[in-house]
């Protein structure tokens, strides 16, 4: 048997607390998986942030293409500080000699789209929490230059899986992943 659990908020020093305690026996994180002696991060998914706004507020963006100054002058939806999203949103800004003010932080994707939806504010979310929404016409991404950096899953796991069922599972991500990663 195999059990499967999504926990929202985790880091990677609780994850690996949680092997410690043979509570699980691998995980999938992304951006912030740190190398641990005796375990291997394995990068399986490509994850693109986008900036997005509600298709209903088109009329108040004037622009086709927004820049980091934009995202400092707009009310901007986003991921709570400390969340690694938001730090590497904080990063990109910096680089860019700009600061990020959200109207509204939230821990999770779904509060920022649904945020987005109601008021006038870009939100940033990975691509495939909207693309939905997007193919719909309720909302609409729109280009950022520079772009955001690219982000990753990595899969995280001990160099030896002892549960079978756990081993079958991880080979099947493994196969399953983009080929750009072999």
């Amino acid at each position: 048997d195999v059990d499967i659990n999504t926990r929202h908020g985790k880091n990677a020093e609780e994850i690996m607390k949680m092997f410690e305690e043979n509570k699980i026996d691998f995980a999938v994180l992304h951006d912030g998986a740190e190398e641990a002696e005796g375990f291997e991060s394995i990068p399986v998914k490509e994850i693109k942030d986008v900036v997005f706004y509600a298709l209903k507020f088109a009329d108040r963006i004037k622009k086709d293409k927004l820049g980091p100054h934009d995202l400092s002058c707009y009310p901007v939806v986003t991921h709570e500080e400390g969340c690694v999203v938001r730090k590497n949103l904080d990063e990109y800004m910096e680089e860019n000699g700009e600061k990020l003010k959200p109207e509204y932080e939230f821990s999770l994707n779904s509060s920022i789209v649904q945020q987005v939806k109601r008021r006038f504010a870009l939100g940033i979310v990975y691509h495939e929490v909207i693309a939905d929404d997007v193919e719909l016409g309720r909302l609409t991404e729109i280009d950022i230059d520079p772009p955001l950096p690219t982000r990753y899953f990595y899969l995280i796991k001990p160099q030896k899986i002892p549960r079978r069922a756990a081993r079958s599972l991880v080979d099947f991500i493994l196969d399953s992943r983009y080929s750009k990663f072999d």
